[in-house]
């Protein structure tokens, strides 16, 4: 046997030992890995159950917000109802309340004329006296 041939064999048995202690590792790593999936298929009805029960609550939850949402709303349209009337109802006021610092005003201009008229009156009155005697 040639040294070519010779090297060629342990070259053979070594890849064959390398193949060996891999495809045993390889062995070890999924038996791990098996007993892992086979401990979460156990557990999966457990888990389910849970996330079917927290689905429901959160379910639950949003239907809770949503009617929430629903009262928020409507008092938000009854609110702006409220303020639209208050709107109506100030501006109505401050017309009337226009209207009558208008009607004050003209009071007091005749107030004045007529107080005017009372004294040139008591001045005739004073003038026809002195005059009459």
């Amino acid at each position: 046997m040639t040294l070519e041939a010779q090297l060629l064999i342990v070259l053979s048995i070594a890849i064959a030992l390398g193949t060996l202690v891999g495809a045993a590792l390889i062995w070890r790593r999924l038996t791990a890995v098996g007993a892992a999936l086979v401990e979460l298929e156990g557990s999966m009805p457990t888990h389910a159950s849970k996330l079917g029960a927290a689905l429901g609550q959160a379910k639950e939850r949003l239907e809770d917000a949503s009617r929430a949402m629903e009262r928020a709303s409507r008092v938000a349209s009854s609110a702006d109802d409220q303020l639209e009337h208050a709107r109506a109802s100030l501006a109505a006021q401050r017309a009337a309340s226009d209207r009558l610092r208008t009607n004050l005003i003209e009071n007091r201009a005749n107030i004045a004329r007529i107080r005017d008229a009372a004294r040139l009156r008591l001045q005739l009155i004073d003038m026809r006296r002195e005059y009459l005697g």
